[in-house]
C-alpha cells in the first residue's frame, strides 16, 4: 500500500512589492491581526518619535556648540560629511578649547555628554560610530579623559547639587526608635 503524500507546501514570498496581491477578503475588510505595511515616510516617523525630546535638543545643542566652534577655526566641512580620522582630530581639538558662553570650562560631566550628545546626532543621522569604543577615537577618548581630570582637579564639577528642602535625614529622630534592633533572648547569638 503506498502511503499518500498529505504535506501542504508552504509560500514563503511575502510579495513586498504588491503586499495586496495575496490578501483575502477577510483582511481587506480590516479583520486581519496585522496591519498595513508602513510608506518608509511612516516608518522614519515612528523611529523619530521614540527618542525623547530633551535627547534630541541635547544633540542640537551639542552640535551646534560643535558647528560654532568650527566656524572659529575655519572648518567648513559639516559633522556629518567628516571621515573618522578628522572627526577624531577635530574632537580633539574641540574638547581642549571648547567653553561656556561666559568663557569658562564646562563641568567634566557636561563635557562628557557634549560628546555622547554629538555622538547620538551622528547615529540619528546614518553615521554609525562609537567614540567610547572604536579604536579610531582612542587619542579623543584620551584627550576626553585628560580635560575632564584637568577639570575637576580645579574643584569644577566636584560638588554635587542637592535638592532644595530635602531633609537631612530620611528617618525622624522621633521615630528611631522603632528602627532600632529588639534583643530577645536566644537572638543574635554568637
Amino acid at each position: 500500500m503506498e502511503k499518500e503524500n498529505t504535506s501542504t507546501a508552504v509560500n514563503f514570498d511575502l510579495n513586498f512589492e504588491n503586499p495586496s496581491k495575496n490578501i483575502d477578503d477577510a483582511t481587506m475588510q480590516g479583520n486581519s491581526r496585522f496591519a498595513d505595511p508602513l510608506s518608509e515616510t511612516d516608518m522614519n516617523n515612528l523611529i523619530k518619535s521614540a527618542v525623547p525630546q530633551n535627547t534630541e535638543r541635547k544633540s542640537r545643542w551639542a552640535v551646534n556648540i560643535f558647528t560654532e566652534w568650527a566656524k572659529t577655526r575655519s572648518i567648513k566641512e559639516p559633522i556629518l560629511s567628516m571621515d573618522n580620522m578628522t572627526l577624531n582630530q577635530f574632537l580633539c581639538g574641540f574638547i581642549t578649547e571648547v567653553r561656556n558662553k561666559a568663557g569658562e570650562h564646562y563641568r567634566p560631566n557636561t563635557l562628557y555628554e557634549i560628546i555622547t550628545s554629538i555622538q547620538h546626532y551622528l547615529r540619528q543621522n546614518g553615521k554609525v560610530v562609537s567614540f567610547l569604543d572604536d579604536n579610531e577615537f582612542r587619542k579623543m577618548r584620551q584627550v576626553l579623559d585628560a580635560r575632564m581630570k584637568e577639570v575637576a582637579k580645579t574643584g569644577l564639577g566636584s560638588s554635587r547639587r542637592k535638592a532644595a528642602g530635602k531633609p537631612k535625614s530620611l528617618v525622624s529622630t522621633k521615630r528611631k526608635d522603632y528602627l532600632a534592633p529588639i534583643r530577645q533572648p536566644n537572638c543574635w547569638t554568637h
